[in-house]
């Protein structure tokens, strides 16, 4: 299940950033050939990806591991969103 959760979640980053496969692994330092290999269920990332992919997502390993980032993100959006709406009205 986590091993699930995981892939899930950065398959999440990687659509979201708008990236391709090719860019997106670019930017997190990690060939192409070894992001591929996770999204095709051949491999699954060493602890050195996961802390690259954490550090450049700005969200923590156990959220990679265990939570649903997407659900994350848009509780943060709109927390945000609200944020800026009090800060409007004052």
């Amino acid at each position: 299940m986590a091993e699930k959760m995981l892939m899930d979640n950065i398959r999440y980053l990687q659509k979201s950033s708008k990236l391709s496969r090719l860019a997106w692994a670019k930017k997190m330092q990690i060939s192409d050939k070894t992001v591929g290999k996770w999204f095709e269920g051949l491999a699954s990332p060493q602890t050195e990806h996961l802390v690259k992919i954490s550090n450049k997502n700005k969200v923590s390993i156990d959220y990679l591991i265990r939570k649903d980032i997407e659900i994350l993100y848009k509780f943060q959006i709109t927390a945000n969103y609200m944020f800026i709406q009090k800060l409007m009205k004052l």
